[in-house]
């Protein structure tokens, strides 16, 4: 679990067919010093997880990543040039036992990361 860790929430809206967060994410967390320590990026991996742990805390259920069909890394995440990042996730299917979406990563107005997945609800 990344939250209240890596990131803190500041402000999150969740409907039906989106979601819309923006998150400050802790300069100082371990992961930026072992990940280029004199230029700290965010990982790749924690912005697919951030996703994920978002639509859980909206959902209110835990899920896995079942199929990501399409991942890209446009942008690096810089935690002192970007303190906060926004999230925006559609939804394209919602079931009973999974989720469709197509997510973005966005610092300043910048698309730095997108991903169309499928996750399973537990």
């Amino acid at each position: 679990m990344l939250k209240d860790k890596l990131y803190h929430i500041k402000q999150m809206d969740y409907s039906e067919s989106e979601l819309r967060a923006e998150i400050a994410l802790n300069e100082n967390h371990s992961i930026f010093s072992g990940h280029f320590p004199d230029i700290p990026v965010l990982p790749g991996v924690t912005m697919m997880q951030m996703i994920k742990e978002l639509l859980e805390e909206a959902e209110k259920s835990k899920m896995r990543l079942k199929k990501a069909a399409n991942m890209k890394f446009l942008q690096m995440i810089n935690p002192l040039k970007n303190k906060y990042i926004q999230v925006v996730v559609k939804v394209k299917e919602n079931t009973e036992d999974s989720m469709k979406i197509s997510g973005q990563i966005l610092a300043e107005e910048h698309i730095c990361f997108k991903i169309s997945a499928q996750l399973i609800k537990l």
